[in-house]
């Protein structure tokens, strides 16, 4: 499977989590799905302030003129900076594809015992066959279509 397919699924696993006060208290996944939008929101104004200072420190055009073209031992703690700059930057820009990689791998998983017995009494109230072998992907499925469809959220309180 393809890195892609993989953040795709990851993404659409991430996008099927409903908003319940109560499944926020049981799993991680509501949780990191609200760190996930506000990191989309919030990390390319902090890479840009990163690089505007790092332009202010290294004095505009003309420090990173020398430091680029001068590699004098003077010059040594711009190119660690220069390089701790861009480092970070990767750092920061590549955290919502490892996040969708995260959404990936535990879509994945197993369930386990008590959340199999709920996967299975959901799937009986929605009078929808049942995976044989689920994983939390499925899981997740069932639990956002009965939310979207059963009135009472009172089976939420089983989990």
């Amino acid at each position: 499977m393809s890195l892609f397919s993989k953040l795709k699924i990851g993404s659409e696993y991430m996008e099927l989590w409903p908003d319940e006060k109560v499944l926020r208290m049981i799993f991680m996944e509501p949780r990191l799905k609200e760190v996930y939008s506000f990191a989309k929101k919030a990390l390319p104004p902090f890479i840009a302030l990163i690089l505007v200072w790092m332009y202010y420190t290294c004095g505009g055009f003309q420090g990173i003129y020398v430091l680029l073209t001068h590699p004098s031992a003077g010059f040594m703690h711009m190119y660690l900076a220069l390089t701790s700059l861009i480092m970070m930057t990767l750092v920061l820009l590549s955290s919502p594809f490892f996040m969708l990689l995260w959404f990936y791998y535990h879509s994945q998983k197993p369930l386990e015992p008590k959340q199999r017995a709920f996967y299975q009494d959901l799937c009986s109230k929605l009078q929808k066959q049942p995976s044989s072998a689920p994983i939390m992907y499925d899981f997740v499925k069932t639990l956002n279509e009965a939310c979207k469809t059963l009135k009472d959220k009172e089976f939420l309180n089983k989990l």
